[in-house]
């Protein structure tokens, strides 16, 4: 992706609207993608709550960590389904792919997976904060309003499930692509794939 791109749209101006646990959720989003190290204390400090807070609202920093980026993931593909135009074909394999590329390009989420890679593979590919679930959930409710709209072209021995979760599993490959084979992240070859698995 180009620098003047950003996973979500940019953080809200705080407000007595947003509650104290979404500005949390925004703020550590925000740092996140600042390549900054996220401390439970100064983000407490910043929304005008107490550690002990923040612990009861996310449990732990691996899942606010997860939830932050998982808030990003999400937004990234509200805002890509608001942008889409219909041509008439099947929007999935567009919106997955530019969504790979766009997360697996950015400056501040290259940071973050590089600064210890084993602890950015361990907690977005597995079970424990459900990063790596939902991402699969959001994929297959692309894939399935596509299938209802009779626009998927896939072999019908494939699963949309399956579909969904390969999807995920590739643009992870590529995400951590360093920690795996020593290769640098390329986001451009993920969407690649992307398209020709989901067309």
């Amino acid at each position: 992706m180009t620098n003047g791109e950003k996973p979500g749209a940019a953080p809200p101006a705080e407000s007595s609207v947003m509650s104290a646990r979404t500005q949390a959720l925004r703020r550590a989003g925000a740092t996140l993608l600042a390549g900054e190290r996220l401390d439970m204390g100064v983000l407490a400090d910043q929304v005008d709550v107490n550690r002990t807070t923040l612990y009861r609202w996310f449990g732990s920093r691996d899942q606010l960590v997860a939830d932050a980026l998982w808030d990003l993931a999400d937004r990234t593909f509200t805002r890509q389904e608001a942008e889409h135009v219909d041509d008439g074909g099947p929007k999935t394999p567009r919106m997955v792919a530019d969504y790979a590329r766009i997360v697996i390009e950015h400056p501040g989420i290259r940071a973050f997976l590089g600064r210890d890679s084993a602890y950015a593979f361990q907690l977005l590919t597995g079970r424990s904060v459900r990063f790596h679930a939902r991402l699969v959930a959001r994929i297959l409710g692309l894939l399935q309003q596509d299938d209802e709209a009779g626009l998927l072209t896939v072999s019908s021995v494939v699963t949309l499930e399956d579909l969904a979760y390969t999807s995920a599993r590739i643009i992870e490959v590529y995400a951590h692509a360093f920690e795996l084979t020593g290769e640098m992240a390329d986001g451009d070859r993920a969407s690649r794939v992307l398209l020709a698995l989901l067309r």
